[in-house]
């Protein structure tokens, strides 16, 4: 697992501290959230499972101003948990933050529309990208699925007294439910006409949501946007990190002037506030 740092004396300061999976993500939300930012401490942590670790240790340290917020990817279009009191790692209700910044009007309107692209444009390309990505969605979501089957409930390492000799090691691992189904879970993925079925579901899937107007929630936001940026900011000796952070700033930016923040993230705020006693 990657270790995260989180020593230091702001772990302990009254703002709020809040994980995140990149720095597009934090860059765009001190740009969305304008003056609320100030009483956010964002950081930027390697991936969810390293976000949930570094949440449960802080917690468990007493530390009960941070929170992390992460991708929902392909996972379940479930409720927000948002107003959990009990949360502390919440979820993005799109596939990732990216998809936010597919807002046609605030990336024709914002300052690194350098080629004046009109929304017109920006939407027809956008959308001719999504087009062409049913089919490689389709296949992550198949793999997605297969992933949370075979490992969903893979069994925790022992404490160190658990396993003592060769025979309780055997136990430990033999005893598990994931070892036990292991051999059946994989005879049903690879059954004849099982990848066949799954992968022409998920292409029925993402093609409805691409003709429902979805995609811009549900397709992978960073694929579409970085497409887009191609065809609107001038590089001016910047790397592709670096027009991806400045666009999704400048994007951020406009959004806000112009009392156009998604709900999604306002209401995300007003929570972490509420939950931090802000």
């Amino acid at each position: 697992m990657v270790r995260v740092s989180h020593q230091g004396p702001e772990a302990t300061q009254g703002r709020i501290i809040l994980w995140v999976e990149d720095t597009l993500t934090k860059e765009y939300l001190l740009k969305i959230w304008g003056n609320d930012s100030r009483i956010f401490n964002i950081r930027v942590a390697p991936g969810r499972d390293s976000i949930k670790a570094v949440v449960h240790d802080l917690w468990k340290d007493g530390v009960t101003n941070v929170f992390g917020l992460v991708d929902k990817d392909f996972g379940p279009d479930a409720p927000q948990n948002w107003n959990n009191p009990q949360a502390t790692v919440f979820r993005l209700p799109v596939f990732e933050v990216e998809n936010y910044l597919l807002d046609w009007t605030a990336l024709a309107g914002c300052g690194e529309n350098a080629l004046n692209r009109t929304t017109e444009y920006l939407e027809e390309k956008a959308r001719a990208v999504a087009g062409a990505m049913i089919w490689w969605m389709s296949c992550r979501a198949v793999l997605d699925c297969f992933n949370v089957t075979m490992t969903g409930d893979f069994p925790q390492h022992p404490g160190l007294g658990a396993v003592p000799d060769r025979n309780s090691a055997i136990l430990h691992i033999q005893n598990a439910p994931w070892y036990q189904e292991l051999a059946g879970q994989a005879g049903r993925i690879t059954a004849p006409g099982r990848l066949d079925n799954d992968l022409d579901n998920q292409h029925a899937v993402w093609r409805a949501c691409l003709a429902s107007g979805e995609w811009t929630r549900q397709f992978s936001g960073k694929e579409i946007f970085r497409a887009i940026r191609g065809t609107m900011v001038k590089q001016a000796g910047r790397t592709t990190a670096q027009m991806d952070e400045d666009l999704a700033k400048a994007v951020g930016e406009w959004q806000f002037a112009n009392n156009a923040v998604p709900s999604d993230i306002a209401d995300l705020s007003q929570t972490l506030k509420a939950q931090a006693g802000i």
